[in-house]
C-alpha cells in the first residue's frame, strides 16, 4: 500500500500509519522494517509519532519548521561537529559526520538515535505515568504547593531583574523546562532588550505541550545530557530548575552547564534540599514516595556547592525556602490550609533554616 502513495511521481512530505497504541518495542521494530523496506530513496527515516500514541508518521521530504537557529547553539552530539540546515529537506545535518536530526512540530530532536530515545521515555512513562505525563499546569496553578511555588517565582524574577542590570543577557535558555510552567513568567521577566529564548528538555511529551502553549516566541528542542549537544560559551543566562537531581552522573552535568555558559555567565540553579535530616526523615516515613518522585541525588547546601566550587563556578548566593512537616501525606494535607505555607515560612526561616525544602543556588562562571 505504501506505493500507492506515490501520486503522479511526488511523494508527500509525510505519511501516517495509524495503528493500535501501547505496541511492545518487538512490535514496533517490525513495523519500522517493514515501511523502511518500501521507502523511496529520498524519504526520511521512519520515527514514532510524537503528537500521540495513534500511528507512526516519517519525513519523505521537508522539516515542519524553520530551524536555522539551532546551528548558533547546538553542534553534533555524534561527533561535535558544527550544524548546517539542509537546503533539500530543511533538517539540521552535520557538516563533520553528515549525520542528520528530525525536526517535529518545529522542534529539532538532537539526539543520535531518535527511536531508541522515544522508546526508552515510554517506558519510563509506563512506569511512573504521573510523573512523565501529568498536567503541570494544575500542580503549578491549583495545588496546596502553589504559595510555595508562587514564592519561588518571585525569587527567581528577582535574580533575573538583578542579574540583568549587571550584565547583558543575549541568550537565555530554561534546561529542563518540562511543559514550560516557568516561561509563562520567564519570558515577561527577560522583555526589555532584545533576548533569544531557548528551552530544552528529554521528554517530547513535555516539551509538544511547552510548545503549544509558548509558541514560537522560544526555541524549543529535544536534548540530553548524556549526549550534549551545546556549543561552547553561547548562553548568558542558565536556569535549571529541579532537574539536576533527576541527573545520575550530576558531576557531568554541571560540566556541561560550565562549558556552555559564556564568560561572565550566569546560572539560577534550583534543587530540593532533600539530603538534610528534615526530609529524609521523611522518605524514611514514607519510603513509597522516592519512587514517584524519579530522584536520584540527594543535596544539602554544603555538598552541592562544593560540587559546583570543584566544576570551576563561583557560587555567589544560596538561599533556602519552603519549609514542611517531614511526612509527605501530612504536609499535603497541612498545606491545603490557607495560611500555613507563610507560617512554616516564618517558622523556618528563623529557627531551621537549613532544612528547606528547596534551595537556589546564583553561580558565576569566573
Amino acid at each position: 500500500r505504501y506505493k500507492d502513495f506515490n501520486v503522479n511521481g511526488i511523494w508527500p512530505e509525510a505519511i501516517t500509519l495509524p495503528c493500535r497504541p501501547n505496541l511492545l518495542p518487538s512490535e514496533v521494530d517490525q513495523i519500522i522494517s517493514a515501511v523502511k523496506a518500501f521507502q523511496p530513496k529520498t524519504a526520511r527515516p521512519v520515527q514514532k509519532n510524537l503528537h500521540d500514541d495513534s500511528g507512526f508518521i516519517f519525513q519523505t521530504k521537508k522539516s515542519n519548521g524553520d530551524c536555522r537557529w539551532i546551528t548558533n547553539v547546538c553542534k553534533c552530539p555524534k561527533c561535535y561537529g558544527p550544524l548546517a540546515i539542509d537546503s533539500l529537506h530543511g533538517f539540521p545535518v552535520c557538516t563533520k559526520c553528515s549525520k542528520s536530526f528530525d525536526v517535529r512540530h518545529e522542534i529539532p530532536l538532537m539526539v543520535n538515535d531518535v527511536s531508541s530515545h522515544l522508546t526508552y521515555i515510554g517506558n519510563l512513562a509506563i512506569q511512573n505515568p504521573s510523573w512523565y505525563k501529568s498536567n503541570q499546569t494544575d500542580y503549578y496553578d491549583g495545588g496546596p504547593y502553589r504559595v510555595h511555588l508562587n514564592r519561588r517565582r518571585l525569587y527567581v524574577e528577582s535574580k533575573i531583574k538583578e542579574i540583568r542590570s549587571q550584565s547583558k543577557i543575549r541568550r537565555f535558555i530554561d534546561l529542563g523546562c518540562g511543559d514550560g510552567q516557568n516561561l509563562r513568567w520567564i519570558i515577561p521577566a527577560l522583555s526589555g532588550n532584545i533576548v533569544e529564548v531557548y528551552a530544552s528538555d528529554y521528554n517530547i511529551e513535555r516539551i509538544l505541550k511547552a510548545k503549544n502553549m509558548i509558541g514560537s516566541s522560544v526555541n524549543i528542542f529535544l536534548s540530553t545530557f548524556d549526549e550534549p549537544c551545546f556549543l561552547d560559551n553561547t548562553f548568558d543566562l542558565i536556569f535549571m530548575n529541579h532537574v539536576l537531581e533527576h541527573i545520575k552522573e550530576d558531576t557531568k552535568a554541571l560540566s556541561t552547564v560550565y562549558r556552555m555558559l559564556s564568560p561572565n555567565g550566569y546560572v539560577i540553579l534550583g534543587v530540593p534540599n532533600e539530603g538534610s535530616f528534615w526530609w529524609q526523615l521523611a522518605y524514611k516515613l514514607e519510603p513509597e514516595t522516592l519512587a514517584k518522585t524519579d530522584h536520584v541525588q540527594f543535596y544539602t547546601g554544603s555538598s552541592l556547592k562544593k560540587k559546583c566550587e570543584d566544576t570551576g563556578f563561583e557560587v555567589l548566593e544560596i538561599k533556602y525556602m519552603g519549609y514542611g512537616l517531614p511526612h509527605w501525606s501530612a504536609d499535603y494535607l497541612f498545606k491545603s490550609v490557607e495560611g500555613a505555607d507563610d507560617i512554616m515560612e516564618q517558622i523556618g526561616n528563623k529557627f531551621f533554616e537549613d532544612q528547606a525544602s528547596s534551595m537556589y543556588f546564583i553561580l558565576r562562571k569566573s
